[in-house]
């Protein structure tokens, strides 16, 4: 598939770490986002990060965040990886020639179709801000348990990249690393448009009430 192959080529050069010569070292992103953030150029993601009620956190063309592999915070769903965890609102405007990337800092390493997640992804909790609600468009996510997690409402994922995800976009309740349910769901209902999942364990992981909206 033409079409598929150049995806593929264009994923692979969007997703290699670190800003390119000429360009500005990262930034670190702040732990807390308390008010609304709009972010260029390349960040680090170091730790934990979570945008609050009412904030929106707004990712221009082009804006690449590379997350590291540890979490020295120790908090979160897992103690050992980084997570975005969004109660306010997430908004990133990739284009196709200038996509939003939110990859692991180092490759991934496959083996008979198993993956290994090196940061927990993007969490859009349920008390989250949702008028109107989170839009991903143009985004490549590299080497995520869980690139998107929804446990309630309509989030849209459109013409994003998954790559190397155990799950790339998850619809149901959300489990700490010790397994133990930290968010009932509700009725998560994510859009998914023209979205292209490759080398991931599960493309669209859905569980109990989770009715997502797949448009090819």
């Amino acid at each position: 598939n033409p079409g598929l192959a150049a995806s593929l080529a264009a994923l692979l050069v969007a997703l290699s770490a670190g800003a390119a010569p000429g360009e500005d070292a990262p930034r670190t992103l702040p732990p807390r986002i308390d008010r609304d953030l709009d972010l260029e150029g390349n960040w680090a993601m170091d730790r934990d990060v979570e945008v609050a009620k009412g904030a929106t956190l707004r990712l221009r063309a082009g804006a690449r965040v590379v997350v590291a592999e540890t979490d020295p915070s120790e908090s979160g769903l897992d103690p050992k990886l980084c997570e975005l965890r969004v109660h306010g609102r997430i908004v990133a405007e990739g284009t196709r020639d200038r996509p939003v990337v939110i990859a692991s800092e180092q490759p991934v390493t496959t083996a008979r179709g198993e993956t290994t997640p090196v940061w927990r992804g993007i969490v859009l909790h349920a008390d989250r801000s949702r008028a109107p609600d989170s839009v991903l468009t143009h985004v490549k996510f590299r080497g995520a348990c869980e690139g998107v997690h929804v446990t309630d409402g309509a989030p849209r994922i459109e013409r994003c990249v998954f790559h190397g995800c155990e799950a790339g976009v998850a619809a149901g309740r959300l489990w700490s690393s010790d397994r133990k349910e930290a968010e009932a769901a509700r009725e998560p209902q994510p859009e998914v448009v023209e979205t292209l999942f490759a080398d991931c364990v599960q493309g669209v992981y859905v569980e109990l009430s989770a009715a997502p909206s797949l448009v090819r």
